[in-house]
């Protein structure tokens, strides 16, 4: 995910999912891009994480464009991707060029992950 931060929605919802992944007997890890520091280990930094083996499953969390969309595209076991929202642009419009811009490019780069995941979900039905 590109960040981790304590309080967090997404942030938490991977945490919750790690934990029962590893409660059911399996190895599971939350990466991040950033990571808020009082987590401790509580998340790894995206710069420990290892291509494993095409028997790897990995969740991306999907809320911003990020380097993390290319390295799912290119894992080579089993993906899938939980669209967390992205805010519509046109909410930013004259407020916030940036954000209108990460917005365009995060819908934009969405529908590129489509051929590249075996599963999909959305937190909401505004997600679908």
């Amino acid at each position: 995910m590109p960040a981790l931060h304590r309080g967090d929605a997404i942030g938490d919802s991977a945490r919750l999912m790690r934990d029962a992944f590893r409660s059911w007997g399996h190895q599971a890890d939350v990466y991040a891009l950033e990571l808020d520091e009082d987590l401790g280990g509580d998340g790894r930094s995206w710069s420990e994480w290892k291509a494993g083996s095409p028997s790897d499953a990995v969740i991306l969390h999907y809320a911003l464009p990020s380097p993390l969309t290319q390295a799912l595209q290119a894992h080579r076991g089993r993906r899938a991707l939980i669209h967390h929202n992205i805010t519509p642009p046109e909410f930013f419009q004259g407020y916030d060029d940036e954000m209108v811009r990460i917005c365009r490019i995060g819908r934009e780069e969405l529908v590129t992950l489509r051929d590249h995941v075996d599963l999909a979900l959305g937190d909401s039905e505004f997600n679908r």
